[in-house]
């Protein structure tokens, strides 16, 4: 079977799943994760009685001798762009999924309750830079457009540098979004780009990650290939110091995620790609509207 045969069936069956699911839990649970663009002005008129005296404009009132206020409304229409990192290191899996295709499930399952939301979607690719970039918009072709494009469009570099592209993204999306950023954040230059996106976008992390990096099974030597450097690894599973640094690199490393993510007021979500991406956002979903949830 080839790769267009693959991704075909693919994007028919998360069509199917997606449907499934917006019409039970998932499409109750979606309003209530974003809270949208806010509020936009409309005008300024004169004051009447019985309007909130905070809404005066206190400037237009001293130039006119008379009261005006200012009048907003609700933007309800969302935006949401999911920023997914396309750099070698998604490519990793010791199962059935790698981490790139785990985050395009998730993805794939919020895109299509956005869409049957109305809001609209759009999406950036990034490595070391923004590598593809489709403009926020809505419709089921146009959603179908996004998560081919996820998956198969070409990146012309596999590098991991995600702050740099995160800047770009930074340039070409100035509209407030809801900013869905996927990636194993194993890059360490997010950091100086991640909390003044969170003050201009609400953000959300999918953090995604394989099983392999969190434990190793004591089955001997395992090699592996580093695909970003292209340097070989021969990791001794068998030995129990290995393992139980493994173990403290992957707390290490997941701490220090959490306490980013708690400074700069940005939700995460955790997927091992060994996991059902529907049930881990509907349980992400569930702890956002309890208020029970945790970065």
């Amino acid at each position: 079977m080839d790769k267009a045969t693959r991704l075909g069936r693919w994007l028919r069956k998360m069509h199917l799943r997606a449907r499934r699911a917006v019409a039970g839990m998932l499409g109750g649970l979606y309003p209530s994760l974003f809270k949208g663009a806010g509020i936009v002005f409309e005008e300024v008129r004169e004051y009447q009685p019985g309007d909130d005296v905070r809404s005066i404009d206190w400037h237009v009132t001293a130039r006119l001798g008379r009261p005006f206020i200012k009048r907003f409304t609700e933007e309800r229409e969302r935006i949401i762009l999911l920023a997914v990192d396309r750099s070698a290191s998604m490519a990793f899996a010791s199962g059935a999924r790698s981490k790139l295709e785990a985050a395009a499930e998730l993805l794939a399952f919020l895109a299509w309750a956005a869409t049957w939301n109305r809001d609209r979607i759009g999406l950036a690719l990034l490595t070391d830079r923004l590598e593809h970039f489709l403009v926020p918009s809505r419709g089921t072709r146009y959603t179908a457009r996004i998560l081919r494009d996820l998956l198969w469009h070409p990146v012309s570099q596999r590098r991991g540098e995600l702050g740099s592209a995160l800047r770009e993204l930074a340039a070409v999306q100035r509209r407030r979004a809801v900013l869905v950023i996927a990636s194993d954040f194993l890059d360490a230059s997010v950091w100086q780009i991640l909390p003044k996106l969170a003050g201009r976008h609400e953000c959300l992390a999918v953090c995604v990650y394989d099983p392999l990096e969190q434990t190793l099974p004591p089955l001997g030597q395992i090699g592996l290939h580093d695909a970003e450097t292209n340097l070989p690894l021969v990791l001794p599973a068998r030995s129990r110091r290995v393992r139980m640094q493994l173990v403290q690199h992957f707390r290490t490393w997941q701490e220090h995620l959490r306490d980013g993510f708690a400074r700069s007021h940005i939700d995460a979500i955790w997927l091992a790609t060994d996991q059902d991406p529907l049930h881990v956002l509907v349980q992400f979903f569930q702890k956002h509207r309890s208020g029970r949830l945790r970065r």
